[in-house]
């Protein structure tokens, strides 16, 4: 006879094989959930400036999100902290690391970074301030698909030369 415990053993297992074989035969993707709309060409243009293989879904609503978490495989999940008549994109936060443990998760808020802190709990995730500049916008999002691709490159076994900012800033 099977205990919950041998029960979610069993599912956290399949979970956990499910996740590996995604790691190794996905395409990079992104989550965005953001309900301004007129911000998604703005976005996607600077992503696929910078990561142009990376495959982008944009939602613009708390509902749609978990949907797309539960279907999909993600290295980034960039929200909005206000989502309307959705209420906080934070709320996302819990389903994305219970969901995605191996995605980025960042944050996009009008609220100050102090408010923002004050509200999580502390420091750790990749905030954007809005409203936001071109260039804030554009390093800000260079530095998250930055990470992925080096963790990657990580597991697959090859180097990853360290770059420093001004470097970076060329390319």
């Amino acid at each position: 006879m099977e205990t919950a415990a041998s029960t979610q053993t069993a599912l956290n297992r399949q979970l956990t094989d499910w996740f590996s074989e995604q790691a190794l035969c996905h395409e990079p993707r992104m989550l965005v959930v953001e309900d301004d709309f007129d911000l998604e060409p703005v976005i996607r243009r600077l992503i696929h400036w910078i990561r142009p293989e990376l495959t982008v879904d944009w939602v613009g609503d708390a509902r749609t999100a978990r949907d797309f978490l539960e279907g999909h495989f993600y290295d980034i999940v960039l929200v909005d902290q206000c989502l309307g008549e959705e209420g906080s994109g934070l709320g996302l936060r819990a389903r994305c690391w219970e969901s995605q443990p191996q995605a980025i998760f960042a944050v996009m808020s009008a609220w100050p970074l102090s408010d923002y802190l004050h509200s999580v709990g502390g420091a750790g995730t990749p905030f954007l301030r809005k409203p936001f500049t071109l260039g804030e916008c554009r390093a800000f999002l260079r530095s998250l698909l930055r990470a992925p691709r080096r963790a990657r490159q990580r597991r697959n076994g090859a180097r990853v030369p360290a770059r420093n900012a001004l470097e970076e800033e060329r390319t």
